[in-house]
């Protein structure tokens, strides 16, 4: 059986997937953060194949709860949640003599640790700075021109009943709002580009897509669905230099964030080792869902 482990019974990539193992007449059967705690754990010895696709805890507090202080309620959610990683490690735990296609423990990576590594394998990198004082990001922009931010961790969006945010690169403009001191920030040159490239890397193999976006937009999630994905082939130095980088990293698969610049040099922006790659492979036509699918049809064949 292959087991799937995902972050949502909503997300459709891995649906697409599923697809691909029905017509390869697998087993397979899909768990996700908030449901997995119901299975048989039983199952677990008809399991011949785990792949690892995102994976969320099961929220916090329920919205009937009654507690006296706003301070209480994240310190209870906070509380659930680590419960809930507990449980999460020791399920990961029971799987780990099975086949696997992205390990939690090797998917955890640290941005800035990847541009270090990503540095040494020879990739331009836009100048950065992590920066927590109006004085040091006045001094970082005077140097640099236009700047931008955004997150190093995973970050997720908020939403109530009126709307709905998501967290996005962003240039950094009106700098006198600022206060003099804030949170340590990652900040970064901004760098005029020709075009986006997102690589998808599975099994050795290497999948970019360009992506036409304005050369003054900083990030392109706002508009992705209005802008023209082609194909894109990276040239071999570059290829290179990505087998080289994954290899470092351990890690089998993943989405890779490049740009072209105006000055024509490919600058590495940062990799996803679970990147959405149902955005390469639609626009491109790479039917990447089948080459996944056919992948863990080879480990699920194989004994464990």
């Amino acid at each position: 059986m292959v087991l799937l482990l995902t972050n949502s019974q909503h997300d459709t990539t891995p649906e697409r997937v599923m697809d691909w193992l029905s017509y390869y007449k697998q087993d397979f059967k899909r768990l996700h953060a908030e449901n997995y705690s119901n299975w048989n754990l039983k199952n677990i010895e008809k399991v011949s194949t785990v792949w690892f696709w995102r994976w969320g805890f099961v929220k916090g507090l329920p919205q009937a709860t009654v507690v006296d202080n706003e301070k209480n309620i994240i310190t209870l959610n906070d509380n659930i949640r680590d419960e809930n990683k507990m449980l999460s490690q020791y399920f990961m735990y029971l799987l780990k003599s099975k086949n696997w296609l992205s390990h939690p423990s090797s998917i955890d990576v640290n941005k800035l640790i990847v541009l270090d590594e990503a540095k040494a394998v020879g990739f331009n990198i836009p100048e950065y700075q992590i920066i927590n004082s109006k004085k040091q990001l006045q001094n970082f922009k005077e140097k640099h021109g236009r700047v931008i931010t955004k997150s190093l961790g995973n970050t997720f969006p908020l939403s109530s009943r009126a709307c709905f945010t998501m967290f996005y690169t962003k240039e950094v403009t009106n700098i006198e709002a600022i206060s003099s001191k804030f949170p340590s920030s990652f900040i970064q040159k901004f760098i005029p580009k020709t075009l986006e490239i997102r690589t998808f890397y599975f099994n050795k193999e290497i999948f970019s897509m360009a992506i036409m976006t304005p050369n003054s937009e900083v990030d392109h999630r706002k508009y992705s669905k209005d802008l023209r994905k082609v194909p894109y082939q990276l040239t071999k130095e570059v290829e290179d230099k990505i087998h080289l980088l994954m290899e470092t990293l351990n890690l089998e698969t993943g989405s890779l964030d490049f740009m072209l610049g105006q000055d024509n040099l490919i600058y590495f922006l940062e990799v996803n080792p679970i990147g959405q790659f149902s955005m390469v492979s639609e626009p491109c036509n790479y039917f990447l869902e089948k080459k996944v699918a056919l992948h863990l049809k080879t480990l699920n064949e194989k004994k464990h």
